[in-house]
C-alpha cells in the first residue's frame, strides 16, 4: 500500500493508503462496493461522501507525479523515482 494522505473530516484525520489493483479484479474479501471516478465525482457533487476529501485523495492517486512507495522515507522515495 501506498500512502496517499492525512485528510481532516469532521474533526478527523483521516490516513489515507491505495493500492493499485489490476483493471477488473476486486479482491474477493472485499467489503463495500467499488465506484468508478465519474460516480465519486458524482457523489460529491450531491454531498454523499462521507468526508469530503475523496476526491483530493482520488485525484492525487491517480496523479503519475504522485510518489508511491511501501515503508520509504520521501527522500528514498525521491532516489527511487529519480532512478527509474
Amino acid at each position: 500500500a501506498s500512502y496517499i494522505g492525512d485528510f481532516d473530516a469532521a474533526g478527523r484525520r483521516c490516513r489515507v493508503f491505495g493500492y493499485p489493483l489490476p483493471a477488473d479484479d476486486a479482491p474477493a474479501a472485499a467489503r463495500g462496493q467499488w465506484f468508478t471516478r465519474a460516480q465519486i465525482d458524482e457523489l460529491a457533487a450531491q454531498g454523499r461522501l462521507p468526508g469530503g476529501y475523496e476526491t483530493a485523495a482520488l485525484d492525487r492517486w491517480l496523479d503519475p507525479a504522485f510518489l508511491r512507495g511501501i515503508g520509504q522515507s520521501k527522500q528514498q522515495a525521491l532516489r527511487d523515482s529519480a532512478a527509474r
